[in-house]
């Protein structure tokens, strides 16, 4: 667990900001947010997920003042590295209820492109890139995580 924030950012691939906002012209008259989280479970221990906000719940995301924020691919703020320390205990169940206000709005220039909450970002805060893939069995969203030691073929379930 020493890496977790070692190299203290978090990417995107073009491919995952041109998916993204192309997710966003489909939403005629709304906008949308892509939302993941690593969740406990999968055939490898744990799993990516994958969703949208949109409507009145992307609405009340970019709307709240206390919502932390970061830039993809810069490094952590101050602020963040705090929120981000009270998980890093080891010792601590990774998938913890996380307080109120818990989620970060994930941005690349101007645009909104997706919300996370801090439990995942943190174990994401190793040079880990959120990308999208696509090739002639399927098209997905996934993370290049370093510190996935095994993963599924399916590109979603991994272990630690």
């Amino acid at each position: 667990m020493n890496g977790i924030t070692r190299l203290k950012y978090f990417g995107i691939t073009d491919s995952a900001v041109q998916r993204i906002l192309l997710l966003k012209g489909t939403h005629v008259g709304e906008n949308l947010l892509l939302r993941f989280e690593i969740l406990s479970g999968g055939c490898k221990e744990y799993q990516y997920n994958f969703t949208t906000e949109t409507g009145e719940k992307y609405k009340n995301i970019v709307s709240n003042p206390e919502i932390l924020q970061y830039k993809f691919g810069d490094v952590f703020s101050q602020k963040l590295e705090e929120e981000m320390r009270k998980y890093n205990d080891a010792s601590q169940d990774l998938f913890q209820s996380p307080p109120k206000n818990h989620d970060v709005l994930l941005v690349n220039d101007d645009d909104n492109l997706a919300i996370t909450n801090i439990s995942t970002l943190r174990l994401l805060a190793n040079g880990s890139s959120l990308d999208y893939i696509s090739d002639m069995t399927h098209s997905m969203f996934t993370i290049n995580n370093p510190d996935s030691k095994i993963s599924c073929g399916c590109g979603i379930s991994f272990t630690l």
